[in-house]
């Protein structure tokens, strides 16, 4: 097995468990913040982002990318061997549409909820817990998850 395999492998596998991740958080995880009043379900999200700094979620959360990066260089340096493009798009649409997403609007987002008080103007506008009406956090959680399993399966169709 070629080293380029193996890491392609990673990388599904990575983007495969990120994709798993979202899908919790789509469909129960903010669910259930959204039944709590908005101090429990700030204190409860603050744990999880705690609780997330481990190495087997950042081994995963940091690592997928790193590996996306190093597999579209590889391609590109190999472009003319079938299946270049595929898994130059997958590579990419899970840098920007999983990593990206996540880094430039759900942390930040994070980061105001750990600063939060209970005077805060985002515990009244609270995204999550106002979840099932808010288009945009919406809309990034489906592009962070179709992202993902969109990487998984080898690119887009």
């Amino acid at each position: 097995m070629s080293i380029f395999t193996i890491l392609e492998i990673l990388g599904i596998v990575g983007s495969g468990l990120t994709a798993g991740i979202f899908f919790a958080f789509s469909t129960f995880v903010m669910a259930a913040f959204a039944r709590l009043p908005a101090e429990q379900g700030i204190a409860a999200m603050n744990s999880i982002n705690v609780a997330v700094i481990n190495p087997w979620f950042m081994a995963v959360f940091m690592g997928t990318p790193v590996l996306c990066v190093i597999i579209a260089i590889m391609v590109v340096l190999r472009w003319s061997e079938p299946g270049s493009l595929p898994v130059l798009a997958a590579s990419a649409i899970y840098i920007v549409g999983s990593f990206g997403v996540t880094m430039f609007f759900n942390v930040p987002l994070n980061d105001a909820l750990a600063a939060a008080t209970p005077t805060s103007s985002i515990v009244k506008l609270l995204p999550f817990a106002r979840e099932r009406s808010h288009t945009s956090v919406i809309a990034r959680r489906l592009m962070r998850g179709a992202s993902a399993v969109c990487s998984a399966s080898g690119g887009p169709p």
